[in-house]
């Protein structure tokens, strides 16, 4: 241990611009990945102290070392936190099917089939067998998601037998009416497209007057489930339906020729699902302590105060994003933790395989600094990064992806914590 806070010393010496030594000491902790105890995440208890909901991201979905540390992250925050409900971003619907089927037959390859496929790889086998070993035991274990459409087939071939279902319970005289026979119809004919043509799973064709009438239905519908007492499905109504009028504006030859055209669509994602998320969290587990599982792009806040770039074409510091809406309702509550990385590789890849080359930071970036410094991973905490003057320039911190170069002043402001891991690794299709 000496020997590494030596080295740490002479790294920082020559590198005057770089994070102090006295500042690292406090808050830079290094974490073991392959502990059998969780003596090195303690300190944790501490920085989360108080808040019931625990946003931990990833940057692309292609992180494998990502997925395998925050596997880890989550059976601490469970078994030693007392953390009991784990959300992702997937299909909120698809998760309700999900997490009924878990509690009904005790085997979490339900979570598996609810969940986008790159999660359903070799690197997420750490966070489904501890799941499961929670729920043979008869633990308190509840998944679900917050994203506004559908993300896999519980999704697309369960939801209008489930909304007749609520319909008839809450108020069986409205499965009458030409409302409802013209708004199912609609519903059955998106479920169809969407069973038998790969590109109804991203859109559904709709006319301008389409979407008018379509919305005026879906309106209606809601309140009428509101008012009958099935607020939860109400709110999901809106938000589904809400994804489908959105999507439907989606072109792929536009998207392939301009970028750009992606944006409103993707603004408005962002904010059916930050209305799903703030239902979820002030209702249905208001009194439930809650992990968020998704894209670190999705948790930030603030996101204005980040130097303005565009990645992938998209104005980041423009850009309309959940966690900032969000965060207003549970601003004493969330604490957000992102990834970043420092060398290796990521994607979705075959054993054996290779996937795309981290780019390598420069030398003003937190994770070059502490590459430098000699961490493999760690874990830096950012309450404390205004009595720290590296963190008062503009810094850049990957969360997004492994080739912008993202910079803030206000990093604490965006999020609370970062993961750092010097050498990603792909993820890798798993058969089962």
């Amino acid at each position: 241990m000496r020997v590494f806070f030596i080295i740490l010393a002479l790294v920082f010496t020559q590198n005057q611009k770089g994070i102090s030594q006295k500042w690292a000491k406090n808050n830079v902790f290094k974490v073991n990945a392959h502990s059998s105890d969780f003596s090195d995440l303690q300190f944790l208890k501490r920085a989360i102290k108080g808040r019931r909901i625990v946003a931990l991201g990833e940057q692309t979905h292609d992180d494998g070392a990502t997925f395998e540390a925050r596997a880890r992250l989550v059976k601490f925050l469970m078994e030693e936190m007392d953390f009991e409900v784990v959300l992702f971003e997937a299909g909120r619907f698809d998760m309700s099917i999900a997490n009924d089927s878990i509690q009904k037959t005790k085997d979490i390859k339900h979570l598996k089939k609810g969940l986008y496929s790159f999660w359903n790889t070799k690197e997420s086998k750490q966070l489904y067998h501890y799941l499961q070993e929670r729920l043979t035991a008869n633990r308190p274990t509840i998944v679900g998601g917050f994203d506004c459409k559908h993300t896999s087939q519980y999704g697309f071939r369960n939801y209008t037998q489930a909304l007749f279902h609520a319909v008839q319970k809450a108020n069986k005289e409205l499965l009458k009416t030409d409302k409802f026979k013209t708004y199912f119809q609609t519903w059955e004919s998106i479920e169809y497209e969407s069973n038998n043509n790969n590109m109804g799973k991203v859109r559904f064709k709709m006319s301008g007057k389409e979407k008018v009438d379509f919305r005026n239905l879906s309106q209606w519908l809601s309140e009428e489930l509101s008012a009958a007492g099935n607020k939860a499905f109400a709110s999901q109504i809106r938000t589904l339906d809400e994804s489908i009028i959105a999507y439907s504006d989606v072109r792929l030859i536009k998207l392939l020729f301009n970028k750009k055209s992606f944006i409103p669509i993707n603004n408005r994602r962002d904010e059916l699902m930050g209305e799903n998320l703030s239902f979820l969290l002030g209702n249905s587990y208001k009194n439930k302590k809650v992990i968020l599982i998704g894209a670190s792009y999705h948790f930030m806040r603030n996101n204005q105060k980040i130097k303005p770039v565009k990645v992938n074409g998209f104005p980041i510091h423009q850009s309309i994003i959940m966690g900032d809406l969000i965060y207003p309702e549970f601003k004493e509550e969330i604490y957000t933790i992102a990834f970043t990385a420092y060398e290796g590789a990521y994607g979705y890849v075959r054993e054996g395989k290779s996937g795309k080359k981290v780019k390598t930071p420069p030398s003003n970036s937190v994770s070059f600094q502490l590459a430098q410094a000699g961490y493999q991973q760690a874990l830096v905490l950012l309450e404390n990064a205004g009595q720290e003057d590296f963190w008062k320039r503009q810094v850049v911190l990957r969360l997004i992806d492994y080739q912008s170069d993202i910079s803030s002043q206000s990093w604490p402001e965006i999020i609370d914590a970062v993961f750092f891991i010097k050498t990603m690794k792909p993820i890798t299709y798993s058969p089962e």
